[in-house]
C-alpha cells in the first residue's frame, strides 16, 4: 500500500513540475528579442550593458556584430565613431599607473610604460586602450 502512494505522489510532482517547468523556460536572446524594433533592442543591450558594468564599447560592438549600428548611431549620436577611428586625446586610461590620463599624453611621455605594457599585460578587457596605442604606433611608423 506504502509503495502505491508513493508511485502516485511522485508521479503527481513529475507532472506538476514538468508543467511550471515548460512555463517558465527562458529562451534565447535571439528569441526573446525577436518582435522588439531595433532601437529597443539597442537599449535593451543598453541595459545588460550597465547591470554586468560593461564598457560603452562593448555595447557598439555587440550592436555592429547584430547589425544594429543605424540603431545605436540614432540613440547615442556619431559620438560612437571615436571607437573605430580613436583620437587618442579623448581616449584615456581606465586603470593603471596612468588612470584618467590620456593615451596619447602618456605615449609621449612615458614610452617605457607603454611598451612594458604591451609586453606583460592581457589587455582584451581594455578595448579602446588598446585600440589608441595601436593607432599611435601606426602614426609613429
Amino acid at each position: 500500500m506504502n509503495v502505491v502512494v508513493v508511485f502516485i505522489i511522485q508521479m503527481f510532482e513529475l507532472i506538476l513540475g514538468a508543467l511550471f517547468w515548460k512555463g517558465s523556460r527562458r529562451g534565447s536572446y535571439r528569441n526573446r528579442t525577436k518582435g522588439l524594433s531595433k532601437k529597443d533592442r539597442v537599449l535593451q543591450l543598453e541595459e545588460r550593458r550597465k547591470n554586468r558594468g560593461y564598457k560603452k564599447a562593448w555595447l557598439y560592438h555587440r550592436c555592429k556584430e547584430a547589425g544594429l549600428l543605424e540603431a545605436y548611431n540614432e540613440i547615442f549620436g556619431s559620438h560612437s565613431k571615436s571607437i573605430d577611428n580613436p583620437n587618442p586625446t579623448v581616449i584615456r586610461f581606465s586603470f593603471g599607473k596612468y588612470k584618467g590620463q590620456p593615451v596619447e599624453e602618456v605615449w609621449k611621455k612615458d614610452k617605457g610604460y607603454i611598451n612594458w605594457m604591451l609586453d606583460n599585460m592581457v589587455l582584451d578587457n581594455y578595448e579602446e586602450e588598446e585600440f589608441a596605442i595601436n593607432y599611435l604606433e601606426n602614426q609613429a611608423q
